[in-house]
């Protein structure tokens, strides 16, 4: 008998231990889901544009011909400085001086004839007065001098045109500058520009006093932008050094680039450089950052970490529920289908905090944000743990899910 009472406890102990086992077993198949998290903490948040462009003058003009011919003397090379008034191009004056010897020699024969048309005119207003000859033959004496003036009048226009076409082969500077680009070569010819045709541009001078950059801003960001805001610019011929500037202007006009289906739309805003740059030249690359808000000792964490979820309903007590149900009886039901389902479709910003390897989803009124973090303006307190990764795992994870917490290490933070 006591071996059978013996036997009996060494059975019913193993079915407790093996009871325990399938417990322990069961429990460890549970599903953690492995997440990697952070500690909510304040710090600075600098909103920022970033664009790319090229270093220009601020004032530049482009040299071209109003003459066709060709260029006989050329007595600058790029790079030279010039003054205003100083000698730039000579084109052939050959034709021109031909042009402006016919057109004199075609008005002073036109005076030649408003003379003789004046002595006669002179003459026949004397007979008329004594009326030696009749009415018309004096109205034509009249007409014949204003004829003559009128070939003057005709023959000097045309001089002054030859004269000026006679000017114009030679160019000089309309602006102290320097000679930032020279296409031309002496021998060359130049052509005019016409509605098809933008002509030859010879040469441009610049005014190197005042650099800017030209930038292109994407239409998502040109409206946090504003005159006279902070910018630093960094030059691929000056690595590892950045340049301070201004926003001077912000083109109203779009500039619409890429396919139809991939259509880019930005706007060009110009940027002073306010730093001497010594070596900077136009036409340079440039990358700008562009402050636009600065706040600092705010809530802030990474910007991948705020998701978009439907709201949490709060958990109800018994007796909240049965009050609940009753209310809800006597309310109106005339609410339609479509409200209903539009309410449950409406998503709001929050962040998954975890608490003993369960994440609970907590809405969020988001601030500024930089290229790494975003403001919490409320809904989070520092220290605070939250589900920041990974990207994967953010987009499939909702409310309750249990988790395999993991401290971001040093390395995964430089690599993002």
């Amino acid at each position: 008998m006591a071996k059978k009472k013996k036997l009996f406890l060494i059975l019913s102990a193993v079915v407790v231990v093996a009871a325990f086992v399938v417990l322990a077993l069961v429990r460890n198949q549970e599903k953690l889901i492995p997440v990697t998290v952070e500690t909510v903490e304040k710090g600075e948040i600098i909103s920022l544009v970033t664009a790319n462009g090229k270093v220009e003058a601020e004032t530049k003009v482009n040299i071209s011909a109003d003459v066709m011919g060709r260029i006989v003397n050329l007595p600058v090379v790029e790079g030279d400085y010039v003054e205003k008034g100083q000698l730039l191009v000579e084109i052939d004056k050959t034709q021109k001086l031909t042009d402006v010897a016919q057109m004199r020699a075609a008005l002073a024969s036109a005076k030649v004839s408003e003379e003789e048309a004046q002595i006669n005119y002179d003459r026949q207003a004397q007979f008329i007065q004594r009326k030696h000859i009749s009415q018309a033959e004096f109205d034509m004496a009249r007409t014949a001098l204003d004829r003559a003036k009128a070939v003057v009048n005709q023959s000097q226009a045309g001089l002054n045109r030859a004269l000026d076409q006679f000017n114009k082969c030679t160019i000089k500077a309309p602006m102290t500058g320097t000679i930032t680009t020279l296409n031309s070569e002496e021998g060359e010819n130049v052509i005019i520009g016409t509605m098809n045709n933008l002509g030859t541009v010879i040469m441009v001078i610049s005014d190197l006093s005042e650099i800017v950059v030209k930038a292109d801003v994407d239409e998502t960001d040109i409206a946090r932008l504003a005159l006279e805001q902070g910018v630093e610019i960094a030059l691929d011929a000056f690595p590892d050094t950045t340049f301070k500037g201004m926003i001077t202007e912000i083109g109203n006009a779009a500039k619409i680039s890429g396919s139809f289906q991939n259509e880019v739309t930005n706007f060009e805003v110009t940027i002073l450089i306010t730093d001497d740059v010594e070596g900077i030249k136009p036409g340079m690359n440039a990358t700008v950052d562009i402050t636009t808000n600065t706040r600092e000792d705010v809530i802030k964490i990474p910007i991948q970490a705020v998701v978009m979820r439907k709201p949490v309903e709060e958990e109800k007590t018994e007796d909240e529920t049965t009050e609940g149900a009753v209310a809800s009886q006597s309310e109106d039901e005339e609410t339609s289908d479509k409200d209903k389902s539009k309410e449950e479709e409406e998503e709001i910003d929050g962040v998954f905090i975890e608490d003993n390897q369960e994440v609970k989803f907590a809405p969020v009124v988001t601030g500024v944000a930089d290229q790494q973090y975003i403001e919490i303006e409320t809904g989070l307190e520092v220290d605070q743990i939250i589900v920041t990764g990974s990207y994967k795992t953010l987009r499939s994870l909702e409310h309750g899910d249990k988790v395999k917490p993991k401290e971001k290490t040093e390395d995964e933070s430089e690599s993002e």
